[in-house]
Protein backbone atom coordinates (compact mmCIF):
# COMPACT_ATOMS: atom_id res chain seq x y z
CA UNK A 1 0.00 0.00 0.00
CA UNK A 2 1.61 3.13 -1.03
CA UNK A 3 -0.75 5.55 0.63
CA UNK A 4 -3.75 5.60 2.92
CA UNK A 5 -6.68 5.15 1.28
CA UNK A 6 -10.26 7.11 1.92
CA UNK A 7 -12.86 4.53 2.23
CA UNK A 8 -16.95 4.98 2.44
CA UNK A 9 -18.60 2.37 3.73
CA UNK A 10 -21.99 1.95 3.46
CA UNK A 11 -25.14 -0.07 5.29
CA UNK A 12 -28.62 0.78 5.11
CA UNK A 13 -29.16 -0.10 8.71
CA UNK A 14 -26.35 -0.21 11.63
CA UNK A 15 -28.07 -2.27 13.94
CA UNK A 16 -25.80 -3.47 16.70
CA UNK A 17 -28.04 -6.30 18.37
CA UNK A 18 -29.97 -7.71 15.16
CA UNK A 19 -29.49 -8.85 12.06
CA UNK A 20 -25.63 -8.32 12.42
CA UNK A 21 -25.07 -5.15 9.64
CA UNK A 22 -24.08 -3.37 12.61
CA UNK A 23 -21.58 -5.94 14.33
CA UNK A 24 -20.14 -6.50 10.38
CA UNK A 25 -19.71 -2.59 9.59
CA UNK A 26 -18.47 -1.56 13.13
CA UNK A 27 -15.81 -4.59 12.65
CA UNK A 28 -15.01 -4.02 9.15
CA UNK A 29 -14.45 0.36 10.05
CA UNK A 30 -11.72 -0.94 13.02
CA UNK A 31 -9.99 -3.19 11.15
CA UNK A 32 -9.72 -0.49 8.27
CA UNK A 33 -8.68 1.83 10.44
CA UNK A 34 -5.82 0.01 12.53
CA UNK A 35 -4.16 -1.00 9.14
CA UNK A 36 -4.07 3.11 8.60
CA UNK A 37 -6.99 4.08 6.19
CA UNK A 38 -9.04 7.12 6.28
CA UNK A 39 -12.38 5.85 6.79
CA UNK A 40 -16.41 7.34 6.77
CA UNK A 41 -19.37 4.96 7.74
CA UNK A 42 -22.29 5.89 6.34
CA UNK A 43 -25.44 3.90 8.24
CA UNK A 44 -28.92 4.30 7.81
CA UNK A 45 -30.93 3.58 11.64
CA UNK A 46 -30.60 2.12 14.06
CA UNK A 47 -27.43 3.62 13.92
CA UNK A 48 -24.04 1.76 14.55
CA UNK A 49 -21.55 2.08 17.40
CA UNK A 50 -19.54 5.27 16.71
CA UNK A 51 -15.69 3.76 15.77
CA UNK A 52 -12.86 5.44 17.09
CA UNK A 53 -10.89 6.47 14.37
CA UNK A 54 -13.15 6.52 11.58
CA UNK A 55 -16.21 8.97 11.22
CA UNK A 56 -19.81 8.24 11.63
CA UNK A 57 -22.17 10.01 9.54
CA UNK A 58 -26.03 9.67 9.95
CA UNK A 59 -28.57 9.20 7.34
CA UNK A 60 -32.19 9.41 9.06
CA UNK A 61 -35.41 8.21 6.99
CA UNK A 62 -38.58 8.31 8.06
CA UNK A 63 -38.99 4.60 9.00
CA UNK A 64 -42.46 4.32 6.97
CA UNK A 65 -42.50 0.58 6.74
CA UNK A 66 -42.75 -0.25 9.83
CA UNK A 67 -45.44 2.78 10.43
CA UNK A 68 -49.16 2.52 10.17
CA UNK A 69 -50.59 3.67 6.78
CA UNK A 70 -51.60 6.82 7.87
CA UNK A 71 -48.97 8.02 9.67
CA UNK A 72 -46.46 11.18 8.43
CA UNK A 73 -43.35 12.31 9.74
CA UNK A 74 -43.31 14.02 13.20
CA UNK A 75 -43.02 17.38 11.34
CA UNK A 76 -45.50 16.99 8.69
CA UNK A 77 -44.36 19.11 5.77
CA UNK A 78 -41.14 16.90 5.55
CA UNK A 79 -43.12 14.44 3.75
CA UNK A 80 -42.79 16.43 1.09
CA UNK A 81 -39.22 16.07 0.29
CA UNK A 82 -38.74 14.37 -2.52
CA UNK A 83 -37.15 11.35 -1.18
CA UNK A 84 -39.65 11.20 2.08
CA UNK A 85 -42.64 11.28 -0.29
CA UNK A 86 -41.36 8.77 -2.85
CA UNK A 87 -40.43 6.43 0.36
CA UNK A 88 -44.00 7.12 1.83
CA UNK A 89 -45.41 6.45 -1.39
CA UNK A 90 -43.53 3.17 -1.69
CA UNK A 91 -44.06 1.81 1.48
CA UNK A 92 -47.86 2.58 1.11
CA UNK A 93 -48.03 0.54 -2.17
CA UNK A 94 -46.70 -2.54 0.00
CA UNK A 95 -42.66 -2.09 -1.36
CA UNK A 96 -39.86 -1.95 0.86
CA UNK A 97 -37.71 1.41 -0.21
CA UNK A 98 -35.24 1.65 2.63
CA UNK A 99 -32.50 0.41 0.31
CA UNK A 100 -33.41 2.74 -2.72
CA UNK A 101 -33.52 5.66 -0.36
CA UNK A 102 -30.84 4.67 1.43
CA UNK A 103 -28.75 4.65 -1.46
CA UNK A 104 -29.94 8.06 -3.10
CA UNK A 105 -29.05 9.83 0.44
CA UNK A 106 -25.82 8.28 0.49
CA UNK A 107 -25.62 9.00 -3.11
CA UNK A 108 -25.89 12.63 -2.04
CA UNK A 109 -24.04 12.78 1.09
CA UNK A 110 -21.15 11.25 -0.87
CA UNK A 111 -21.44 13.25 -3.69
CA UNK A 112 -20.64 16.62 -1.44
CA UNK A 113 -17.48 15.10 0.38
CA UNK A 114 -15.90 13.35 -3.00
CA UNK A 115 -15.79 16.84 -4.94
CA UNK A 116 -14.03 18.49 -1.72
CA UNK A 117 -12.30 15.40 -0.36
CA UNK A 118 -11.68 12.73 -2.75
CA UNK A 119 -12.82 9.10 -2.47
CA UNK A 120 -11.23 6.42 -3.00
CA UNK A 121 -13.31 3.47 -2.70
CA UNK A 122 -16.80 2.91 -2.02
CA UNK A 123 -17.98 -0.38 -0.27
CA UNK A 124 -21.82 -1.62 0.29
CA UNK A 125 -23.36 -4.01 2.62
CA UNK A 126 -25.78 -5.70 0.62
CA UNK A 127 -28.38 -2.52 -0.11
CA UNK A 128 -27.76 -2.16 -3.57
CA UNK A 129 -29.55 0.13 -4.28
CA UNK A 130 -29.53 2.42 -7.69
CA UNK A 131 -27.82 5.28 -6.11
CA UNK A 132 -24.55 2.82 -6.19
CA UNK A 133 -24.58 3.00 -9.78
CA UNK A 134 -24.98 7.16 -9.66
CA UNK A 135 -21.89 7.23 -7.53
CA UNK A 136 -20.03 5.18 -10.24
CA UNK A 137 -21.26 7.57 -12.55
CA UNK A 138 -18.70 9.83 -10.79
CA UNK A 139 -16.11 7.34 -11.79
CA UNK A 140 -15.84 6.18 -8.59
CA UNK A 141 -15.24 2.39 -7.82
CA UNK A 142 -17.72 0.64 -6.06
CA UNK A 143 -17.84 -3.01 -4.34
CA UNK A 144 -20.78 -4.82 -2.30
CA UNK A 145 -20.21 -7.74 0.09
CA UNK A 146 -23.34 -9.94 -0.18
CA UNK A 147 -24.03 -12.04 2.36
CA UNK A 148 -27.01 -13.79 0.76
CA UNK A 149 -29.22 -13.03 -2.47
CA UNK A 150 -32.69 -11.53 -1.21
CA UNK A 151 -34.07 -14.06 -3.48
CA UNK A 152 -34.12 -16.23 -0.69
CA UNK A 153 -35.87 -14.62 1.61
CA UNK A 154 -38.58 -13.81 -0.37
CA UNK A 155 -38.74 -17.28 -1.73
CA UNK A 156 -38.58 -18.51 2.20
CA UNK A 157 -41.44 -16.09 2.64
CA UNK A 158 -44.09 -16.69 0.65
CA UNK A 159 -43.19 -20.60 0.55
CA UNK A 160 -44.31 -19.97 4.75
CA UNK A 161 -47.26 -17.68 3.96
CA UNK A 162 -50.74 -19.09 3.25
CA UNK A 163 -53.36 -17.31 1.00
CA UNK A 164 -52.46 -15.88 -2.68
CA UNK A 165 -53.40 -12.54 -1.56
CA UNK A 166 -50.29 -12.53 1.36
CA UNK A 167 -48.21 -14.21 -0.93
CA UNK A 168 -48.43 -11.21 -3.39
CA UNK A 169 -47.66 -8.51 -0.52
CA UNK A 170 -44.96 -10.10 -0.08
CA UNK A 171 -43.69 -10.78 -3.22
CA UNK A 172 -44.01 -6.86 -3.88
CA UNK A 173 -42.30 -6.28 -0.65
CA UNK A 174 -38.65 -7.27 -1.77
CA UNK A 175 -36.57 -5.45 -4.56
CA UNK A 176 -34.77 -8.24 -6.17
CA UNK A 177 -35.39 -6.86 -9.23
CA UNK A 178 -32.88 -3.26 -8.91
CA UNK A 179 -30.59 -5.55 -6.63
CA UNK A 180 -29.76 -7.53 -10.40
CA UNK A 181 -29.30 -4.71 -11.49
CA UNK A 182 -27.15 -2.89 -9.55
CA UNK A 183 -24.92 -6.16 -8.65
CA UNK A 184 -24.28 -6.55 -12.14
CA UNK A 185 -22.63 -3.23 -13.10
CA UNK A 186 -20.52 -2.57 -9.62
CA UNK A 187 -17.06 -3.38 -9.80
CA UNK A 188 -16.75 -5.83 -7.42
CA UNK A 189 -18.95 -8.47 -5.94
CA UNK A 190 -17.70 -9.92 -2.45
CA UNK A 191 -19.33 -12.93 -0.67
CA UNK A 192 -18.24 -14.99 2.37
CA UNK A 193 -18.20 -18.34 1.16
CA UNK A 194 -18.47 -20.40 -2.09
CA UNK A 195 -21.84 -21.69 -1.32
CA UNK A 196 -22.84 -18.49 -0.77
CA UNK A 197 -21.35 -17.36 -3.87
CA UNK A 198 -22.55 -19.81 -5.59
CA UNK A 199 -25.91 -18.56 -5.19
CA UNK A 200 -25.46 -15.02 -5.79
CA UNK A 201 -24.29 -15.42 -8.96
CA UNK A 202 -27.20 -17.44 -10.38
CA UNK A 203 -29.82 -15.14 -8.28
CA UNK A 204 -27.96 -11.84 -9.93
CA UNK A 205 -27.06 -13.61 -13.23
CA UNK A 206 -23.48 -12.79 -12.74
CA UNK A 207 -20.53 -15.09 -13.99
CA UNK A 208 -19.20 -17.12 -10.82
CA UNK A 209 -15.76 -15.78 -11.66
CA UNK A 210 -16.40 -12.43 -10.94
CA UNK A 211 -17.58 -13.29 -7.14
CA UNK A 212 -14.82 -13.03 -5.07
CA UNK A 213 -14.80 -15.19 -2.09
CA UNK A 214 -13.30 -13.51 1.39
CA UNK A 215 -13.89 -16.56 4.15
CA UNK A 216 -13.89 -14.45 7.27
CA UNK A 217 -13.54 -15.82 10.63
CA UNK A 218 -12.63 -14.49 14.20
CA UNK A 219 -10.00 -16.17 14.71
CA UNK A 220 -9.35 -14.20 17.78
CA UNK A 221 -12.86 -14.86 19.51
CA UNK A 222 -12.95 -18.28 18.35
CA UNK A 223 -11.06 -20.46 20.40
CA UNK A 224 -11.63 -24.34 18.64
CA UNK A 225 -9.22 -25.02 16.08
CA UNK A 226 -10.49 -25.84 12.49
CA UNK A 227 -8.77 -29.17 12.82
CA UNK A 228 -11.18 -29.86 15.96
CA UNK A 229 -13.99 -28.59 13.99
CA UNK A 230 -14.12 -30.49 11.28
CA UNK A 231 -14.24 -33.95 13.23
CA UNK A 232 -16.89 -32.85 15.48
CA UNK A 233 -19.27 -31.17 12.81
CA UNK A 234 -21.84 -33.27 11.66
CA UNK A 235 -22.61 -31.75 8.13
CA UNK A 236 -25.33 -32.16 5.98
CA UNK A 237 -23.77 -32.07 2.15
CA UNK A 238 -25.32 -29.36 0.15
CA UNK A 239 -27.04 -27.61 3.56
CA UNK A 240 -27.06 -24.02 3.17
CA UNK A 241 -25.88 -23.55 6.76
CA UNK A 242 -23.81 -22.67 8.91
CA UNK A 243 -22.08 -26.01 8.76
CA UNK A 244 -22.31 -26.75 5.20
CA UNK A 245 -19.13 -23.59 4.82
CA UNK A 246 -17.75 -24.13 8.12
CA UNK A 247 -15.20 -27.08 6.06
CA UNK A 248 -14.02 -24.31 3.57
CA UNK A 249 -13.35 -22.13 6.37
CA UNK A 250 -11.40 -24.67 8.19
CA UNK A 251 -9.29 -25.49 5.18
CA UNK A 252 -8.88 -21.71 4.45
CA UNK A 253 -7.52 -21.58 7.64
CA UNK A 254 -5.29 -24.38 7.92
CA UNK A 255 -3.25 -23.37 4.29
CA UNK A 256 -2.77 -20.18 6.13
CA UNK A 257 -1.45 -21.83 9.25
CA UNK A 258 -3.75 -20.20 11.63
CA UNK A 259 -5.08 -23.93 13.24
CA UNK A 260 -4.22 -23.69 17.10
CA UNK A 261 -4.11 -26.44 19.53
CA UNK A 262 -7.50 -28.13 20.38
CA UNK A 263 -7.05 -27.54 24.24
CA UNK A 264 -7.46 -23.67 23.38
CA UNK A 265 -10.72 -24.25 24.59
CA UNK A 266 -12.94 -27.13 26.48
CA UNK A 267 -15.86 -28.39 24.03
CA UNK A 268 -19.13 -28.41 25.28
CA UNK A 269 -20.09 -32.71 25.20
CA UNK A 270 -23.97 -32.09 24.95
CA UNK A 271 -24.20 -31.29 21.29
CA UNK A 272 -26.81 -28.02 20.59
CA UNK A 273 -28.73 -28.28 17.79
CA UNK A 274 -28.06 -24.66 15.30
CA UNK A 275 -29.09 -23.56 11.89
CA UNK A 276 -31.78 -25.89 10.84
CA UNK A 277 -30.97 -28.93 11.89
CA UNK A 278 -27.06 -29.13 11.86
CA UNK A 279 -25.31 -30.83 15.30
CA UNK A 280 -22.83 -28.97 16.39
CA UNK A 281 -20.43 -29.18 19.37
CA UNK A 282 -19.82 -25.55 20.58
CA UNK A 283 -17.01 -24.03 22.81
CA UNK A 284 -18.61 -21.76 25.52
Amino acid sequence: MSRPLHLALLSYRGNMFCGGQGVYLVNLAAALVRRGHRVRIFSGPPWPEEVPGATLVRLPDENFINKPASALPAAPLKIFGPLNLAEWGLARAGANPEMLAFSLRAFSALSAIHRRDPLDLVHDNQGLGYGLLLLRALGLPVAATIHHPLQVDRAEDIRQLEGLTKKMKRAVYYPPFMQRVVARRLDRVISVSAFSADLIAAAYGLDRAAVAVVLVVALAFFGVAFAAIRHKMRVRAGHAGIGANEPQVADAADAAGETRAVTTAPVVSEPDVLDGGIEQEVAP
